[in-house]
């Protein structure tokens, strides 16, 4: 995956800055405008079914595939390969000799092998395609098309795709294919599963860069999306042939193997020459005699019962896999998973949950105004507008902790408020900020009866009181300098932690803006990545984490998975 995740890159690193360019095929799109309705759109792009045949024709399925061997080329297969080839010499050289009883046996040891070997890949072919074809069958993909010169709407599988082709995609759906946004809802993308950035990126009309990539996740939003790429042409098939390049390598253990029958064959190939010298030039000895000893040699040092046993041996670890709900494609996986020295594994996702998340606990909070713990939590919820929720991996962990704040004990501002105006998240202003008023049927007179607060990146919660700045609102703390020390260490030392913190301020009644507090969150490690990584070492395999992140958070994790630091 790593391997995957470093092509990916280098083909996003490839694409020109903003939008993806189109290809010729899809052309009819840069005609657009830019104000036309979802139903104008689908006029001019929608595909007959004419066109959608020659396309297939041309591009061939959306999808990519290793190529399959035909079940003659697996039973052929187990008949190649140096340890194969051995015995079939052994075979062949007791033949010339006529010794009947070792040709039969090694025949049998010859075909038991192969059928050991074929039956092994055979079964996990045959796994393999049921469960794709399973996965194929249950797929439909909303798609528009033009039928009877108006566009419909169709149910198609994922592989009947083309490019120009116009489909849907909803929240929860991975993307089949390479495409642009064409209209809908403002979609939020991620993208972990092919760079490892965990946040997801925002698409739609006005972002720089609308293409969405096939493998990456919708979170959240409907939108249409016209294809541009699919199967091998997509970035992540490209990323995929670019990584195939070469063919299939050995596995250290046939490297291995191939080293020990070079050895002894070269010591067999010495050894004979020496004896074709002493029994031919100094003892004279007769000809077919001495070529009949030197046969019986070579068929001695050929260690006919090795693949057998070692396949057998192999076939053997693959059904106590088996049994634990794990596909061994072929009996060499077993060699590479055997012969494994370093296990390097991407952070993000794998030993990660790829979720940020908030620790009640490690809460920092400004006592000199009397602020809680739960009272950051809060009024940093409440600074969430209900369209944005859902839309950002920050907003999220806020909400998730919030509901469990309020299964756990009585919350004291939320539900008590409406909010009156609010400026969302910006990429230049780097805040968001909120006003609220307390409902008329709040009888709690304890409460403030207007808060104004915001929430984002430290500094310029502390202090955005400046001609340059571009947000709506602007204001300094009050005792900025006394606060700006206490929330600075506070940061380190959470930082140290692998901590991000989003700073909160908020202004009761118009009496001034005071800081709150610190919301540190993390995406937190999976509950079984320690004991894993514990059982992979306890079997002498070095474990190695790899990630983008910054140093000080690869470093905590890695303490906190026991990997060091």
């Amino acid at each position: 995956m790593t391997d995957m995740k470093v092509e990916m890159q280098k083909q996003m690193d490839n694409m020109e800055k903003g939008k993806l360019d189109v290809p010729p095929e899809n052309q009819s799109r840069k005609e657009l405008k830019g104000d036309e309705t979802k139903e104008e759109i689908l006029d001019h792009l929608c595909l007959t079914d004419d066109v959608v045949a020659e396309r297939f024709e041309e591009f061939g399925p959306n999808e990519i595939k290793h190529e399959e061997k035909t079940v003659l080329a697996m039973w052929v297969a187990q008949f190649t390969g140096t340890m194969p080839v051995m015995i079939e010499i052994a075979l062949i050289l007791t033949g010339i000799l006529g010794d009947w009883i070792d040709f039969v046996i090694i025949a049998i040891m010859l075909i038991v092998n192969a059928v050991v070997g074929f039956h092994e890949e055979y079964k996990a072919t045959k796994a393999l395609s049921e469960v794709e074809g399973k996965l194929n069958d249950a797929e439909r993909i909303q798609c528009w098309r033009k039928k009877d010169g108006k566009p419909a709407k169709v149910a198609i599988k994922s592989e009947e795709i083309v490019p120009g082709d116009v489909i849907v995609v909803f929240g929860g759906d991975v993307v089949p294919a390479d495409g642009i946004w064409l209209c809908g809802d403002s979609l939020q993308v991620n993208e972990c599963s092919l760079t490892g950035e965990t946040r997801p990126r925002k698409i739609d009309m006005q972002e720089e860069r609308q293409d969405m990539l096939k493998g990456s996740t919708v979170i959240q939003g409907t939108a249409f999306v016209e294809v541009t790429a699919t199967g091998l042409n997509t970035e992540i098939g490209k990323a995929q042939a670019a990584m195939n390049e070469g063919g299939p390598d050995k596995s250290p253990l046939q490297k291995s193997l191939d080293l020990v029958v070079n050895v002894i064959v070269f010591i067999t190939l010495v050894i004979v020459a020496v004896m074709l010298i002493v029994q031919l030039a100094a003892r004279k000895e007769d000809v077919h005699t001495t070529l009949l000893a030197l046969v019986s040699l070579v068929i001695a040092a050929v260690p006919v019962a090795l693949p057998i046993v070692l396949n057998v041996t192999l076939a053997v670890g693959a059904q106590k896999l088996a049994q634990e709900g794990a596909i061994i494609s072929h009996l060499s996986a077993m060699q590479d998973l055997s012969s494994m020295d370093v296990l390097c594994s991407d952070k993000t996702g794998t030993l990660t949950e790829a979720k940020m998340t908030i620790k009640f606990e490690k809460i920092w909070t400004s006592v000199k105004y009397g602020f809680k713990r739960s009272d950051v939590l809060e009024l940093a919820d409440m600074c969430i507008s209900d369209e944005a929720r859902d839309q950002n991996p920050i907003d999220i962990a806020i909400t998730n902790a919030k509901e469990k704040l309020k299964k756990e004990g009585q919350p004291k501002f939320l539900d008590n408020y409406d909010c009156t105006q609010y400026y969302g998240f910006d990429a230049k202003v780097k805040r968001t900020s909120c006003w609220l008023k307390k409902k008329a049927e709040c009888k709690d007179e304890d409460l403030p009866e207007k808060i104004h607060i915001a929430k984002g990146l430290t500094e310029l919660v502390l202090d955005n009181n400046v001609p340059t700045d571009p947000g709506p609102d602007h204001w300094t703390v009050d005792d900025l300098e006394e606060i700006s020390l206490a929330v600075h260490a506070a940061d380190k030392v959470l930082g140290r932690d692998a901590y991000k913190t989003v700073a909160v301020a908020a202004d009761m009644d118009g009496k001034g803006m005071k800081f709150v507090g610190l919301l540190p969150m993390k995406d937190p490690c999976r509950h079984d990545t320690a004991e894993t990584i514990r059982k992979i070492r306890g079997r002498g395999i070095r474990v190695k984490m790899i990630t983008g992140d910054q140093m000080n958070i690869a470093k905590s994790t890695g303490r906190e998975i026991e990997l060091g630091s």
